[in-house]
């Protein structure tokens, strides 16, 4: 037994020598094991970079290639392409390359000096716009199912002198205005209206109404603020109350059109022969409440209150609407040369004077007016004075009027 724990306790003494050894051994190497790891990572990062760096431009030398090969393919497909090749699957009828010149013979056949068709229908268009009514009253049929012409020995002689004078459409529109037919009135007189009344011999003119996009650039022209200037893109028709160029630039399809134009039945894309003419209560609306008719019935009212006022002399603006019986005569007057073209008559100067006293009173009264919330109104505000708010009112009804609307 006693050998044994000696034995024992020289074992656990050596174990214990041993242990003591390697701590120190360890203690005395892990500042060179530190150092160790930290250039091994350093070098492990170079490594790896150099790694990086070899790899990119291994990467920029196949994509370098990829776009040369490239290259190469596009240049051949186009020197391909370039190459006459019919094996391919066709989609539709070959054409030839060189025109078979039937074209330019169907040309030559509609203006042939022996085919008078082609000239007696640009003739019967232009007789149409000047005088509201075709010598062929089917202007898109001149054959068989057409309606013959009302005067054909008329129509021929226009149809030759349009072709003696080299097609020249305006040399036809001046031989048609300074005719003595273009001149006649269009009021009846004497036994013709009950010998005639649809006038088909024309001894008057045809009273017509103005087509849609004339009878908004009037109401802009007879207030001074149509904008003339010629050319300039297709403009928005949501913008045609309030822009004041010509109705001519304003986009018109069949899905996008003016609402005021469409209202006075502007050109209807699908069918150019002629324009259908409709009497309709929404025009009447459309030139009362409309934006357009409000600013331009109250920028010409201040226009037409100014020169009134110059003529009447400067001691008859004391109220700032000039109210005066002879300054709303020499206003009524202007406005009735301006709209409508020619003088009042007396019921109508009448008529319009008592309007204006009637109205100034009525506005005067400020508790007893509605707000008019009709319509967006971008335009000039209503004027603040009772008598010159009825001058506005005064010129929105004269925008009204059949004579301002009717091309006599």
């Amino acid at each position: 037994t006693r050998l044994k724990a000696a034995a024992a306790a020289e074992k656990l003494a050596a174990a214990t020598a041993k242990a003591a050894a390697a701590k120190e051994q360890t203690a005395t190497a892990k500042p060179m094991d530190d150092k160790a790891v930290a250039d091994k990572a350093a070098a492990d990062k170079a490594a790896a970079d150099k790694a990086a760096a070899e790899k990119a431009v291994a990467d920029k030398a196949a994509a370098e290639k990829a776009v040369a090969d490239a290259s190469k393919a596009l240049e051949a497909a186009r020197a391909q392409a370039a190459q006459p090749n019919d094996q391919y699957t066709r989609f539709g009828p070959l054409y030839p390359t060189a025109s078979s010149g039937r074209r330019l013979a169907l040309a030559r056949w509609i203006a042939a000096d022996s085919n008078p068709l082609a000239p007696r229908v640009a003739v019967n268009h232009i007789w149409l716009r000047h005088f509201g009514a075709a010598l062929v009253p089917t202007v898109f049929e001149f054959g068989l199912n057409g309606q013959p012409p009302t005067h054909p020995e008329l129509l021929d002689s226009l149809a030759q002198a349009f072709v003696a004078n080299g097609w020249s459409m305006k040399a036809l529109h001046r031989q048609l205005v300074t005719s003595e037919a273009f001149r006649l009135s269009s009021a009846p007189t004497g036994d013709a209206q009950r010998l005639d009344p649809d006038n088909k011999t024309y001894w008057r003119m045809n009273a017509r109404r103005m087509e849609a996009e004339i009878v908004r650039d009037s109401t802009l022209a007879v207030a001074g603020n149509l904008d003339r200037r010629m050319s300039g893109p297709d403009l928005d028709p949501n913008l045609g109350l309030s822009l004041p160029r010509r109705s001519l630039y304003f986009r018109t399809s069949k899905e996008k059109k003016m609402t005021f134009l469409a209202l006075f039945d502007s050109a209807n894309v699908s069918e150019c022969y002629r324009r259908t003419e409709s009497v309709a209560p929404q025009q009447a609306l459309a030139l009362v409440n409309s934006g357009l008719t409000l600013s331009q019935s109250r920028s010409l009212a201040a226009q037409l209150s100014r020169a009134a006022l110059d003529e009447s002399g400067p001691d008859r603006a004391a109220d700032g609407g000039g109210a005066d019986l002879a300054t709303d005569r020499r206003f009524i007057e202007l406005a009735f040369a301006r709209i409508v073209g020619r003088q009042p008559v007396s019921a109508e100067l009448a008529e319009c004077l008592q309007f204006l006293e009637a109205q100034s009173r009525r506005l005067a009264d400020a508790k007893a007016l509605t707000v008019f919330t009709g319509t967006a109104d971008a335009g000039p505000k209503p004027s603040p004075h009772p008598r010159q708010r009825a001058r506005e009112n005064l010129v929105l009804a004269l925008f009204n009027h059949n004579d301002f609307l009717t091309i006599r």
